[in-house]
């Protein structure tokens, strides 16, 4: 999976999502060197929702639960109520109200200007030999990335799996 973001001389923001053959996870430092010049952003975001005691979810466990697949969407939009709409789920803190407003703020950044860095969050862009990231967690830091780690996911592609036959079709109940 390769994410790109691209920034022309009209600000806008691109996403760009390829999926490689065999699902191999191709970091996107050489398309960026080969495409585009502009810089590229990299983040993490690691905050567990603060859920609301004893609430029930059906595909979530909210005490062992992590900051999952798209638990970032609310903060970069500013719609972490929207959680709580038909009924209390999560109890949000003021540190996440700021967060959101923080993510927000870089979001809008970077649409305007193909930098999402802002007075509170010093967002550095990607340059190789000091390749780093923002982490949005129970605080924001900027941190080395491991490319040696997605070196060796690239020098060790995920293997084809062999499908057997669709199973039969039957009728419904």
């Amino acid at each position: 999976l390769t994410v790109a973001a691209t920034v022309t001389s009209r600000p806008r923001l691109a996403l760009t999502v390829t999926i490689r053959k065999h699902a191999t996870l191709l970091f996107p430092r050489r398309r960026q060197r080969q495409y585009n010049k502009s810089p590229a952003f990299i983040n993490t975001y690691a905050r567990k929702h603060p859920y609301t005691p004893g609430v029930k979810i059906a595909d979530q466990d909210p005490v062992t639960i992590g900051a999952y697949h798209t638990a970032d969407i609310p903060f970069w939009f500013g719609t972490l109520e929207s959680l709580n709409l038909f009924r209390s789920t999560r109890i949000w803190t003021d540190w996440d109200r700021d967060l959101s407003a923080k993510m927000m703020d870089s979001l809008i950044a970077f649409a305007r200007t193909g930098n999402p860095a802002t007075a509170d969050v010093k967002w550095p862009a990607r340059r190789a030999g000091d390749e780093r990231k923002v982490t949005f967690g129970d605080r924001i830091t900027i941190e080395k990335l491991d490319v040696k780690a997605l070196d060796f996911l690239k020098a060790n592609p995920a293997k084809p799996v062999q499908m057997g036959p669709p199973a039969p079709i039957r009728p419904r109940d």
